[in-house]
């Protein structure tokens, strides 16, 4: 799973064993806690703290070209 972006605990990355899931999103984990977050900034399901999702939420808003491709690239769409 290529991790995409690291701050001491939290880290964000897409995973490449997914199957089945159309909408493009990635995951970010912090201290034990973990979120998906699809592309556009909605929070799929998990949950971690506030100050730590804001960061993932700016990361992945900075970062959202990127993603889009690298998702594409991985899944093969």
């Amino acid at each position: 799973m290529p991790t995409y972006y690291r701050n001491g605990s939290l880290w964000i990355e897409l995973r490449t064993r997914e199957g089945g899931h159309p909408m493009a999103h990635v995951h970010a984990h912090c201290d034990g806690q973990s979120v998906s977050m699809a592309l556009d900034g909605t929070v799929l399901d998990g949950r971690i703290r506030s100050d730590r999702l804001n960061e993932v939420k700016a990361w992945v808003n900075k970062n959202k070209t990127l993603l889009e491709s690298e998702w594409r690239r991985i899944h093969g769409v």
